[in-house]
């Protein structure tokens, strides 16, 4: 089993990029989560750490529901917010009404109904606007309230993101280029493991998750719930799902290196000061003679 990415574990050893079942992810419920080490190779190798730390990886189709669905109703907000400030505009009003009134109050205080047939082009015109600063209003309002809530305790409804197709294919994109920050996409983690996905799979670069060195030990050779002593703490590791928790792939070389690259570019990126592009023109007219005569 090999598709260029992943291959299969190596038997008895866990090591930086190793995939295994039945790891965990805060809001994921449920569905099935896999973990993936991250701790250097030569830790793993000669059993040097207390711990084994590893990002959680998860499928596509629940990722759209949770991280995912955050980020598309976060991009459905700002359209719908540029939508109705745009009909604000037409009727010379400022955008700075939505600071302080919900939408659907702004849709019924500024875009009134005319309650009778309209005549002629510019009442046709209002009535189309104030039919869609209703609707627009109604959604951003869904909207608005589904993201003041805690994103990730409960999945989104498809009823709010049924027909985003645009907006989901952007971030999609975005996943599938390794350009969305905080997420790596995995085309496949292998056949070796049950609950697999026909879409791909999501590492949750933020989200690092802690096993111990005597877990680590159990999950090389396999490990079942009734194997766990219920006095040690085996943080890390989930039954809920998976009733054995077992390595099932590996990430192959260089895609593991390109995603720790990825990984630590999200917290290691140093910002300084802009060189002053008025010394390139001094530089040269001081080493070329080039200053321009009038």
């Amino acid at each position: 089993m090999s598709n260029g990415v992943i291959s299969q574990p190596r038997m008895g050893r866990l090591t930086q990029g190793t995939i295994f079942c039945g790891a965990c992810a805060d809001g994921y419920g449920v569905s099935p989560v896999w973990g993936l080490i991250i701790t250097a190779r030569c830790d793993t190798a000669h059993d040097k750490v207390v711990v084994v730390n590893y990002l959680p990886v998860v499928r596509v189709e629940d990722w759209l529901r949770r991280h995912g669905g955050l980020l598309i109703l976060e991009k459905l907000q700002q359209e719908l917010r540029a939508k109705f400030v745009g009909l604000l505009k037409k009727k010379s009003l400022s955008d700075s009404l939505l600071e302080v009134y919900a939408p659907s109050d702004i849709a019924a205080d500024y875009f009134p109904a005319l309650n009778r047939e309209p005549v002629n082009n510019k009442e046709r015109a209002d009535e189309s606007d104030r039919q869609k600063a209703l609707a627009i209003s109604q959604e951003l309002s869904a909207v608005t309230m589904a993201l003041r809530q805690s994103p990730l305790e409960i999945p989104y409804t498809d009823s709010l993101l049924a027909g985003k197709t645009t907006i989901t294919q952007s971030i999609l994109a975005e996943l599938l280029g390794h350009k969305l920050s905080g997420y790596y996409y995995l085309s496949s983690i292998g056949e070796l493991t049950e609950n697999t996905s026909l879409h791909g799979y999501v590492v949750v670069l933020r989200e690092v998750r802690t096993i111990y060195r005597e877990t680590a030990r159990l999950i090389v050779e396999g490990v079942s719930k009734d194997k766990i002593d219920p006095s040690k703490a085996y943080s890390g590791v989930s039954f809920d799902v998976f009733d054995f928790v077992y390595p099932v792939a590996e990430l192959r070389s260089p895609w593991v290196e390109h995603l720790l690259q990825v990984f630590c570019t999200m917290f290691g990126r140093i910002g300084v000061e802009d060189a002053d592009r008025s010394k390139a023109l001094t530089i040269a007219e001081s080493v070329f003679s080039l200053k321009e005569t009038a």
